[in-house]
């Protein structure tokens, strides 16, 4: 029995064969380009199609309603010619590997079609797969809708307080240690932020200094190594508390010293929150939820680190020259003349 078809923009029930929302008044007639699926249109008997988003060499974006659960969802109509290798000397279309489901003439079954499109989609992060939808011989990924509001839309200020960052060269000021851990925090107390400091693994640094988190930091004060200085500023994180934190090539420049130290402050600091991790070493990326692969500007590839194995691309090719790197060893010590 297929469920209620929804209103794709207030999610409330539609009569049979309505062609406009009795509920918020809404139009589906020429909404969406011609070529492209009406609003309104049920796949599945489970999803409803609403606006087009966008389109793209992969496809076309839809926002979408799951009609069974009451909940919005992004529908990806996949174009035939992104998932074939080639065309053959009669034009006709040659699948790759794996893609024969878009073709009359084969089919494949449902494991088969979702892994397929998991592949193109990862089914992890970013965009979540809920499930895959094949009809009139073309491919639906229904996608977890990500919601939210565009960036350029929040004021600066206000995204700002949801964001904390943790550079590849964090600098302090010339200001004791307790004002460069407090940052922008002007209402945290002495407690605060030596809690904060003992979970950022600072407690070593601040018994060395005669005057802890008095001490001064810069010209006539105080000078600190590289990853004490990331240390202090993982320190200023973890009290900021933000939900979205950033950390860009946030252990590229540690010491020996104080690398296991830095490993568990940022442990602790990415307890509860939406973490952007930005670098180049593979194994700072490799249990994220989703590693996106950049090469001159663009993402080439999206996934887990064993799905990018498994596609034997970019990330692959990167990741064997790691796992090569970390094994030189120094067999012959070359002296100057």
């Amino acid at each position: 029995m297929e469920a209620t078809r929804l209103c794709p923009y207030c999610l409330q029930p539609l009569p049979d064969g309505a062609q406009s929302c009795p509920h918020c008044g809404k139009s589906f007639a020429g909404r969406n380009p011609g070529g492209t699926l009406p609003v309104g249109t049920v796949l599945a008997g489970r999803y409803t199609v609403g606006e087009m988003l966008s389109i793209d060499g992969e496809g076309i974006l839809y926002r979408g309603a799951e009609n069974l659960g009451r909940f919005r969802v992004t529908i990806k109509e996949y174009l035939p010619i992104t998932l074939t290798a080639e065309r053959t000397v009669g034009s006709v279309l040659r699948p790759k590997t794996g893609s024969e489901v878009l073709f009359k003439t084969t089919r494949m079954d449902f494991a088969d079609l979702y892994h397929s499109i998991q592949r193109i989609t990862p089914a992890n992060g970013l965009e979540a797969v809920l499930d895959v939808v094949e009809t009139n011989n073309t491919v639906y990924a229904v996608l977890e809708n990500p919601g939210g509001t565009p960036l350029d839309q929040i004021e600066r200020e206000s995204l700002m307080k949801q964001v904390a960052f943790v550079f590849q060269n964090p600098k302090l000021r010339k200001a004791t240690l307790e004002d460069n851990i407090r940052g922008g925090c002007h209402d945290a107390d002495r407690n605060a932020i030596l809690r904060a400091a003992h979970l950022a693994q600072c407690d070593d640094i601040l018994k060395k200094l005669p005057d802890g988190l008095g001490s001064v930091v810069g010209k006539k004060g105080v000078y600190l190594s590289g990853g004490e200085v990331q240390r202090i500023a993982i320190a200023r994180a973890i009290l900021k508390n933000a939900p979205i934190l950033v950390l860009d090539e946030a252990t590229a420049f540690a010491d020996p010293e104080n690398e296991a130290q830095l490993q568990k402050a940022l442990a602790e600091l990415q307890k509860g929150k939406t973490v952007i991790i930005v670098a180049h070493r593979l194994s700072t990326v490799q249990n994220a939820d989703q590693i996106l692969v950049m090469k001159e500007g663009s993402i080439v590839e999206r996934g887990t680190h064993e799905k990018l194995l498994e596609l034997q691309g970019e990330y692959a090719r990167m990741w064997e020259n790691y796992n090569q790197s970390i094994s030189w060893k120094l067999t012959k010590e070359v002296r100057s003349c």
